[in-house]
Order: C-alpha cells, then sequence, then structure tokens
C-alpha cells in the first residue's frame, strides 16, 4: 500500500482548478473577440468598405479612423503611436536585460523610456476615444451614445455592428455621397 502526500494532492487540485478558470476566462475571451471581429467586419460593409478589410491587424484600425473621421492622419497617428509604444516596451525590456541596471544613465535612460510609453499611451488612448467617439456619430448615434462609446466601445461597437437598422451617414456624421446607400 502506498502513501501519498496530502501536499501534493492538494498542488494538483488546485493546479487543475487554475488551469480550468484560465481556460474559461479564455474561452470567454476567444468568443468575444470573434463576435466582436464580426461586428467591425459589419460595420466596415455598412460603411461601404470590404468586411475582409476587418480583420487584419493595423490596417483595419486604419480604416475604422477613415470611416469614422474621414481622415488618414487619425488612423496614421493611432498606428504610429502604437507601433511606437510597443517598440518602446520591448526596448525596455532588453534594456533591462543587457545593460548594467547599478548606473546613473541606466536610470535616467529607463526613466525616458517609462515617460515616453506613458505618452504614447495617453496618446492612443485620446486618439482612440476620439475615433470611436466619431465612428458612433458617423453611424447618426445620439450625443450621450457617441460618449459612452470613449468608454465602452467594444460592447457599443458589438451593438452597432448587430443592428440591422443602422446606416452609415459619412465621417463625423456628416453625409457624403455613398453609393453603398444610394446617396
Amino acid at each position: 500500500m502506498g502513501t501519498y502526500s496530502s501536499s501534493a494532492d492538494s498542488f494538483t487540485i488546485a493546479l487543475l482548478i487554475v488551469l480550468v478558470i484560465y481556460g474559461i476566462v479564455f474561452l470567454i475571451a476567444l468568443a468575444f473577440g470573434i463576435v466582436t471581429l464580426i461586428a467591425h467586419w459589419k460595420l466596415f460593409e455598412k460603411a461601404g468598405e470590404p468586411g475582409w478589410k476587418a480583420i487584419i491587424p493595423y490596417y483595419n484600425t486604419f480604416k475604422l479612423a477613415q470611416i469614422a473621421t474621414g481622415s488618414n492622419l487619425v488612423g496614421w497617428l493611432l498606428i504610429g503611436l502604437s507601433a511606437g509604444y510597443l517598440v518602446l516596451s520591448v526596448g525596455m525590456q532588453i534594456a533591462m536585460a543587457f545593460l548594467d541596471s547599478d548606473n546613473t544613465s541606466f536610470m535616467i535612460f529607463m526613466l525616458f523610456f517609462y515617460l515616453a510609453t506613458i505618452v504614447m499611451s495617453l496618446g492612443v488612448a485620446g486618439l482612440s476615444g476620439y475615433t470611436h467617439f466619431m465612428l458612433g456619430k458617423s453611424f447618426g448615434k445620439p450625443t450621450v451614445w457617441n460618449v459612452l462609446m470613449i468608454f465602452f466601445s467594444p460592447f457599443l461597437t458589438i451593438a452597432m455592428g448587430f443592428d440591422k437598422n443602422l446606416t452609415y451617414v459619412g465621417p463625423k456624421g456628416e453625409p457624403v455621397n455613398n453609393p453603398y446607400y444610394g446617396y
């Protein structure tokens, strides 16, 4: 008859519980991501753009900003700031791994990286909020909806994507000649 270690059994049970919880969270996140992707696809089609453009990373951000604001600049800024944030974040990790962290120049270097990433993330947040505000406006939504789009854009974008009565007005809510809807 073998003896069992209760701590080993407890660890195994705890590990299984954690894995099940993470698995459930992963499946929920995956389902939400797929529903969001479908909603973006539908919004792109409602705006007269091919839906496949919604699935290409960075390009979808550029096109969404173009649909919402009518400006290429906002899309390029969003992409540039996002990519810059990614490069600086990776650069910080490399610097922390390979540079001597005991000297003052390293601390100044890292402070610069931290401040730059904070500025870039605030820029992305601000431009993203503006883009989503204008996205609601470009589909003729009221101001309250547009303000809520700043804070709850994933949920409200899904609602807009699956709304069969929603039509694209034009960038910033200003009607344009849109052959997709015949005006």
